[in-house]
């Protein structure tokens, strides 16, 4: 897809995966080390950083037609969410990110096969 999925590496831990900049509840999935987060621009918001999985900063925001196309950094790693036309957003401002569950992937980080849930 275009943008393509965002993806985040980390470890999983008690039922989240684990950022300097956040925890999202993964559900039942075995502890790892490290492991690969992933999720589409779509499926993500731009929300209050109290409110959010992780927090970010904006790094740029572009119109295009009918969707708005922010780019953010969560700790070094660019993460791109798409917002509605009417979203506004000056760079440099802190916010954070809220994460779709259903929608979320993880990846096995050495062969980057999908892992299941109970994985």
């Amino acid at each position: 897809g275009s943008p393509p999925m965002n993806t985040l590496t980390g470890p999983i831990e008690d039922g989240s995966f684990v950022l300097p900049e956040g925890r999202v509840a993964v559900g039942n999935y075995a502890p790892r080390s490290e492991a690969v987060f992933g999720f589409r621009p779509e499926d993500a918001q731009i929300v209050s950083p109290d409110a959010a999985d992780l927090q970010a900063r904006v790094f740029a925001c572009e119109l295009t037609g009918n969707e708005t196309i922010v780019t953010c950094e969560v700790g070094k790693a660019p993460v791109v969410v798409k917002m509605d036309k009417n979203y506004d957003v000056r760079a440099g401002t802190a916010v954070g990110i809220a994460i779709d569950r259903a929608k979320l992937c993880l990846f096995d980080a050495g062969t980057g096969e999908k892992i299941a849930a109970g994985g």
